[in-house]
């Protein structure tokens, strides 16, 4: 995702921009959509897996749909670019934060998996 941005704030041809952005954001939803469903079947008990993935699956979308329109009306409010662009890095580094504080526990009581 971080190289979409760059690509989309680059001075690079039309063209070129259009044909990255298409092919960045493919390979962002290929590497983060199946990862959240496989981390969560992994998680989830047999009987409610499908309950489970559909709520994973709603929860990210809608995250994704509430960051796009909070993105958007920073950008419509005719605040800088510069303005924008570090509420973005705020709001990015609290979400890694957050993110972390959650996930640290789920990855220290994890049993270790034998792969041979």
């Amino acid at each position: 995702m971080l190289m979409l941005y760059v690509t989309l704030s680059s001075s690079w041809p039309a063209t070129v921009v259009g044909v990255a952005t298409v092919a960045l954001l493919g390979i962002f939803y290929a590497a983060t959509d199946g990862v959240f469903a496989a981390l969560a079947s992994a998680e989830l008990v047999e009987e409610t897996r499908a309950t489970g993935l559909a709520t994973v699956s709603t929860l990210n979308d809608a995250g994704k749909m509430i960051a796009s329109f909070a993105f958007g009306l920073l950008w419509s409010t005719g605040r800088p670019a510069a303005g924008v662009i570090q509420m973005f890095q705020i709001v990015l580094l609290v979400a890694l934060a957050i993110v972390a504080v959650v996930l640290w526990p789920l990855l220290k009581t994890r049993p270790a998996h034998d792969h041979a």
